[in-house]
């Protein structure tokens, strides 16, 4: 390769993850490693470069996304796609090159007699198909307009509920809420606007409440005893009716007491006769006296109700109105007992007045309402004692009953509701489109592989097949012919295995093998023909599908022919193939890191460390290392990862067999000995934190303390592996 790389940068824009990417330091060179983990991006990035394969035809780009290869040719973009040729090796050229009849059924591989009939019956698929994507289109835009709805709802009730408590809800955290709601009975758990603003102000409101005793609840009175001496009829005596007429009968009753075992008048002090005094007190024990003084007794019993119960000031917010609503009912009880208390003793006193008429009456009292409300009013005094005792367990029950209200008339909002309905209908469109448009793609795949030009090269894949299986030719082609339809003889390509049996139902590595071995048949062509020193080549992870075994034939391989090539570019997550890989004279390869920071990929020069080591596991150590001694401003996101293949590296060395690394965890916490409980929620939180985005990733404490703990164990149990790793890294102890 002495001409000059023609490729010198790239800049990308909404394309897939890459968001407004301007270009990788240093600049591409004529051999270039990309390294990053599955999903960073490197299939997006060979895509972009699959694009330029210098031919005109139509190329279906993102809508909105927009790239440029910066080159000696000048800035291209797709539309000038035909001014650089880039073999590009990577998912999609597998899908697109091989054709394999009735799919995994059968070991035809390319079956074609009939290009012209092909070829018309692909342009009417493609028709139909861009048909397809223009409904898409249409309801895509339908949809995001009801989404668009459907989010704003869901924002402005999660806003509502942020305000409300005390700690943050946003709107992603509302679908927890509403998969415990019964949605057939979500009146049940809307709040009137007086409860909620009460249930608000406990939740705010520091607690400046003490406990309350319970109200006593007041003594019954047996109304049905004055009953009867009310319509008894009794009339006085000649002498108490003489003393009644002289407003004496109450002087001479009193008289009669105090002049008891005394023989002289107290007023004149005259000589009283003893059984004058035994006379008139046998007056006064008469049945006339006898009711007078059962209905006074009675009227003594009688009193107005003067029971203090708390002020509803007192009682906290949450309870207080209902406590007010019931302490209104009580003090309208209160004030009804009292008048009919008065009522009663007006009745007594009448009727004591005149003992001798019949007085018939109906007369109740309401004491076992005012007994009722009272123990309403202590239920709820005791809700606030417990409320006081226990205010944070009660503050989280109103939390969750705040939620439950304001989701329950979320999902109770007749827009949300018919942006729900219209989400599910377009998305129902949406996809049979998508179903017809992957039923035309693979019926266009068919057709378009049916005029493959694979056969010709069937000998040269075959020795490349032996390669790539190590000498084994455990899969192979061979042209046969066979009758079509019409009975004519026509040229086939089959596969066969090593056994001479039909090679049917392909593993991925075997196809990825035969996808490798065209793609390498067709640019030997190139270096063939003597146009390679004008093409560049891009490898997009070519091991990975294929077995352990197959890294460094396939290593080799891409060896031979990267000098025969203008520039070449090669992807891979599979850190032994890029340790083979970098073996080349350093001075002619540029290292690059592809990694994924959330929803978005870039591009950077590659770390030191993965430069350094010799294996992906030391870079992981150095960079937990670094963590658990720094966290400020670190990569949650990478270190989720670093952690979670470290942990899992770590345990196939200590257990290696097929169990799955939380169940060889398990066995190792078991031998030393240590709590399962924990260390089953550290590799929990690992795994997921390896798995989010940084925006929902858990409390950060949480990560620190799983790298803290991962650190710690192995120090403590494998000290000799720490040390090791320690002097490997070039950390100081």
């Amino acid at each position: 390769m002495s001409a000059d790389p023609i490729i010198k940068n790239i800049a990308i824009n909404n394309y897939r993850r890459f968001r407004n990417f301007s270009g990788v330091t240093p600049d591409f060179g004529k051999y270039n490693i990309f390294y990053g983990w599955n999903y960073s991006g490197k299939t997006t990035l060979s895509r972009i470069f699959a694009f330029y394969n210098g031919a005109s035809e139509e190329k279906n780009v993102d809508i909105g996304s927009e790239f440029v290869l910066k080159t000696t040719y000048g800035n291209l973009d797709v539309s000038q796609s035909d001014k650089i040729k880039i073999h590009t090796f990577n998912l999609d050229y597998i899908k697109n090159n091989l054709f394999f009849e009735k799919q995994y059924a059968s070991n035809i591989i390319v079956v074609s007699d009939k290009a012209t009939d092909i070829i018309e019956k692909i342009k009417n698929l493609k028709q139909l198909r861009e048909n397809c994507k223009q409904n898409i289109k249409t309801f895509k835009q339908h949809y995001d307009k009801c989404e668009k709805e459907y989010n704003q709802k869901r924002s402005d009730y999660a806003i509502k509920i942020d305000k409300i408590l005390t700690e943050k809800f946003t709107a992603r955290n509302i679908l927890s809420v509403e998969n415990r709601l019964d949605k057939s009975k979500l009146d049940d758990y809307k709040l009137e606007d007086c409860d909620k603003d009460a249930k608000i102000r406990t939740l705010h409101n520091p607690t400046k409440f003490s406990q309350i005793k319970n109200i006593n609840e007041i003594k019954a009175i047996d109304i049905q005893v004055l009953l009867p001496m009310l319509r008894k009829s009794v009339n006085p005596s000649s002498i108490i009716k003489k003393l009644q007429a002289s407003n004496a009968e109450e002087w001479v009753k009193r008289g009669v007491k105090l002049h008891q075992n005394i023989d002289i008048c107290l007023f004149c002090g005259a000589k009283l006769r003893q059984n004058h005094l035994e006379n008139l007190d046998e007056i006064f024990k008469s049945e006339y006296d006898s009711l007078g003084n059962s209905l006074l007794d009675f009227c003594d019993n009688l009193s107005v109700c003067s029971i203090q119960i708390p002020a509803p000031a007192s009682i906290v917010d949450n309870y207080q109105n209902n406590y007010q609503q019931i302490h209104k009912k009580f003090i309208d009880e209160i004030l009804k007992y009292n008048n009919k208390i008065d009522a009663i003793k007006k009745i007594i006193n009448s009727k004591y007045n005149n003992r001798h008429i019949e007085f018939k009456t109906k007369i109740t009292l309401n004491a076992d309402e005012i007994n009722a409300i009272i123990r309403n009013l202590n239920d709820l005094i005791n809700k606030h004692n417990i409320f006081i005792l226990n205010e944070t367990n009660e503050k989280d029950k109103i939390k969750e009953e705040l939620k439950n209200s304001i989701i329950a008339e979320l999902l109770s909002d007749q827009n949300y509701i018919e942006s729900i309905r219209y989400k599910k209908e377009d998305t129902e469109v949406i996809k049979e489109n998508e179903k017809e448009i992957k039923n035309l793609d693979e019926q266009i795949a068919i057709e378009e592989a049916k005029i493959s030009d694979v056969k010709k090269g069937a000998e040269e894949i075959n020795k490349i097949l032996k390669r790539l299986f190590v000498g084994n030719n455990d899969i192979f082609l061979k042209v046969e012919q066979q009758p079509n339809s019409k009975g004519e003889l026509v040229d086939v390509t089959k596969l066969y295995r090593n056994d001479n049996k039909p090679a049917e139902n392909l593993s991925d590595g075997e196809r990825t093998a035969i996808a490798f071995a065209h793609f390498y048949a067709k640019v030997q062509n190139s270096i063939n023909n003597k146009t390679a020193k004008n093409e560049i080549i891009f490898i997009d992870d070519p091991i990975s599908s294929l077995d352990k075994n197959h890294i460094y034939s396939v290593s080799v391989m891409i060896k031979e022919i990267i000098d025969k090539f203008n520039q070449v570019f090669v992807t891979t997550h599979n850190y032994e193939l890029y340790r083979l890989l970098k073996t080349r004279n350093n001075k002619n390869i540029n290292y690059y890191y592809i990694k994924r920071t959330g929803d978005y990929s870039i591009i950077e020069e590659l770390p030191q460390e993965l430069k350094n080591y010799n294996s992906e596991y030391e870079y992981f150590f150095h960079k937990l290392y670094e963590f658990n001694k720094n966290s400020t401003n670190a990569d949650m996101y990478l270190i989720g990862h670093c952690a979670r293949r470290f942990l899992d590296q770590y345990l196939e060395y200590k257990i290696p067999n097929n169990q799955n690394p939380l169940e060889k965890l398990g066995i190792y916490i078991k031998e030393i000995n240590e709590d399962t409980m924990k260390y089953t929620a550290l590799y929990r939180i690992v795994n997921d934190e390896s798995h989010v985005h940084p925006e929902i990733l858990f409390d950060k404490s949480y990560l620190i303390n799983a790298v803290s703990l991962i650190l710690y164990t192995i120090e403590k149990y494998d000290n000799l592996h720490y040390k090791t790793l320690m002097q490997s890294c070039k950390i100081a102890s």
